[in-house]
């Protein structure tokens, strides 16, 4: 799923993250773990935390 992450600091970030089908992304950041996967456009991965995340909302594809 292509992704919008925005910071508790205003900063933001595009990339993906992999969601289950059976899951939502509340799922996600509501399970228990401290941190989230998710994948820089140029293929790197990263472990975000998520203390530090606002919110997150699905983007279209044309905003990467």
């Amino acid at each position: 799923m292509r992704v919008h992450v925005t910071f508790t600091n205003g900063s933001s970030l595009f990339g993906h993250m992999k969601i289950a089908s059976n899951h939502a992304l509340g799922d996600v950041l509501n399970d228990g773990s401290k941190f989230i996967e998710f994948q820089r456009p140029s293929g790197t991965p990263v472990q975000l935390n998520k203390n530090a995340i606002a919110y997150i909302v699905e983007s279209p594809d044309e905003d990467l």
